[in-house]
C-alpha cells in the first residue's frame, strides 16, 4: 500500500514540495517494510533510484512534463508508417507521411477548414490517429476545456415514433426522467432524440453497462454526502444536441468497516455491491471513472471503488 501510494503521488498531474516529501516518506516506508518482512532481501538499483524521484519533483514539477512516454509513443507511430524498406527512400517516405498527417490534423482544427473536409473528420481521425488512447493525447484531452462531439452507435438507437419524432422511453428510465425534471422545476419531459450506447466528452468515453462495463462505472458528485458516490450507467439519453443525461444506479453504502480509509492517497473506498433504483445524472455530476473489484468483506458482498482520476 505504501508503494501504490508513492506511485500515485509520483504520477499525479500536479505536484508541490509537500507532495514530493510525502512521496519520499511513502517510498522509504515501502523499502523499510520489505526489509522487515524479508530480512535477507537485497535492494535493487531501481529502488535506490526511486528515492531520487522526490528531488526531481522539487526541481522539475509533475513527471508528465518530462517523462519519456510521449517520445516512446511517437517512435511507435513512426514505426507503423508503411514504407518500402529501401534505404534512402524509407526515411523520405516516413517524413512525408508524418508531415501530411500533422498538416491534416492542423487543418481540421482551423476555423476556416472547408466543410467537405470537416465532414470527413471521423474518417481522417482513424487514419492519422491509429491509437487514440495514449499518454500524450490523454494528457492533452484532460487539460482541454473543449467538449468533443457526441459519439454514438447508430445500431443502438431506439426507433422513434414516425409522427412525433420522439424516442419512446418507458419503465424505470421514464420514471427516473420524470423525477429528475420535476426536481428541477420542469413539469413535462422534453422530447428525447435517442438513446445512445456510448458518448465521448473531454477525451473520456462513457458507455451503457451492456455496451462496455468498464466505461459505465463512474464516480458522481453528491452534495448530500459531501463526497463522490460510485454508480453504473445503464442508459445514455440524448435530450437535444446540447444536452445528454445518464440513467444510473448508485451503489449503496456498506455497513462493514472501510479498510481503505487509512490510505487516502489511493482514492479507494468500500461499498455494497447492491445498487439503488434508477436515477438521472448529468455530465457535470461526473468526477471520473473508477475501477471496480468485487469481493467479500466482513461476510458481506462488497466492491472496492478505486478512482481513476489521478489528480492527487
Amino acid at each position: 500500500m505504501s508503494l501504490v501510494s508513492a506511485v500515485t503521488i509520483a504520477s499525479s498531474r500536479t505536484t508541490s514540495c509537500k507532495k514530493a516529501d510525502l512521496y519520499l516518506r511513502h517510498m522509504q516506508d515501502y523499502l523499510k517494510a520489505i526489509r522487515d518482512i524479508f530480512p535477507n532481501y537485497k535492494y535493487l538499483l531501481n529502488q535506490y533510484m526511486a528515492l531520487h524521484l522526490a528531488e526531481y519533483l522539487h526541481l522539475y514539477g509533475p513527471v508528465h512534463a518530462w517523462w519519456t512516454f510521449p517520445f516512446e509513443r511517437l517512435i511507435g507511430m513512426l514505426q507503423r508508417i508503411l514504407n518500402n524498406f529501401q534505404d534512402g527512400q524509407l526515411e523520405e517516405t516516413i517524413s512525408n507521411s508524418f508531415t501530411k498527417s500533422a498538416n491534416l490534423r492542423s487543418l481540421l482544427l482551423k476555423d476556416g477548414c472547408p466543410a467537405a473536409i470537416k465532414n470527413c473528420e471521423g474518417y481522417f481521425t482513424k487514419l492519422v490517429d491509429p491509437q487514440i488512447r495514449n499518454t500524450l493525447l490523454t494528457d492533452i484531452a484532460r487539460f482541454s476545456s473543449v467538449l468533443e462531439d457526441v459519439a454514438s452507435d447508430a445500431s443502438n438507437v431506439i426507433t422513434a415514433d414516425s409522427k412525433s419524432r420522439k424516442t419512446v422511453i418507458s419503465g424505470p428510465t421514464h420514471q427516473a426522467l420524470r423525477t429528475y425534471y420535476a426536481d428541477i422545476g420542469v413539469g413535462k419531459i422534453p422530447n428525447v432524440e435517442k438513446i445512445m450506447s456510448s458518448y465521448t466528452a473531454t477525451g473520456l468515453t462513457f458507455s451503457s453497462s451492456t455496451k462496455h462495463a468498464g466505461n459505465s462505472l463512474v464516480l458522481l458528485h453528491s452534495p448530500s454526502q459531501g463526497s463522490s458516490v460510485p454508480a453504473q450507467i445503464e442508459n445514455i439519453i440524448q435530450v437535444s444536441s446540447t444536452e445528454v443525461l445518464f440513467a444510473v444506479r448508485y451503489f449503496l453504502k456498506t455497513t462493514a468497516d472501510d479498510p481503505f480509509k487509512q490510505y487516502p492517497i489511493i482514492q479507494a473506498s468500500l461499498w455494497s455491491e447492491h445498487r439503488r433504483s434508477l436515477a438521472i445524472a448529468t455530465l457535470q455530476d461526473v468526477e471520473a471513472h473508477f475501477a471496480c473489484l468485487n469481493f467479500e468483506w466482513d461476510n458481506a458482498p462488497c466492491i472496492a471503488a478505486i478512482s481513476l482520476l489521478r489528480e492527487y
